[in-house]
């Protein structure tokens, strides 16, 4: 004879859903709690990398943009008079793109000076505590 299973009530489901809560919320706090200085320092060396990254980024675009208006300039004086509305578009849009490239690089390493020097600071600064 085959056994017939019974599907739990919603009181039984619940109860167990409860009993493992009651288990494992205690474990969780513990870990949490074991683990949030090394979570703190993550998320200041994540932000102070995060911050550098993106000033390198802006930085080499920065210098590509350079080179690649001096190369255009030097285009433009090779061919003279003709060429001169033929590069003026693109010389237009790398001379504006550059500060614009340089302020972004700027920007972002002086966001990275918060978790290099002060990380404290920093979280307060995150988290809302000091605006």
């Amino acid at each position: 004879m085959q056994e017939v299973s019974t599907i739990p009530t919603l009181e039984q489901s619940a109860q167990k859903v409860a009993a493992y809560l009651a288990d494992t919320i205690p474990q969780a706090g513990d870990f949490v709690i074991e683990q949030a200085p090394d979570v703190v320092r993550e998320l200041v060396a994540l932000d102070l990398y995060r911050a550098l990254g993106k000033a390198s980024i802006y930085l080499v675009l920065f210098l590509v943009g350079m080179v690649f208006t001096r190369k255009l300039f030097a285009f433009g004086k090779k061919w003279g008079e003709d060429s001169e509305g033929a590069s003026f578009i693109p010389f237009a849009a790398v001379i504006a793109a550059c500060p614009i490239l340089l302020g972004c690089s700027l920007s972002n390493a002086y966001a990275a000076i918060g978790p290099a020097f002060a990380p404290k600071a920093h979280l307060l600064e995150r988290i809302g505590v000091l605006k």
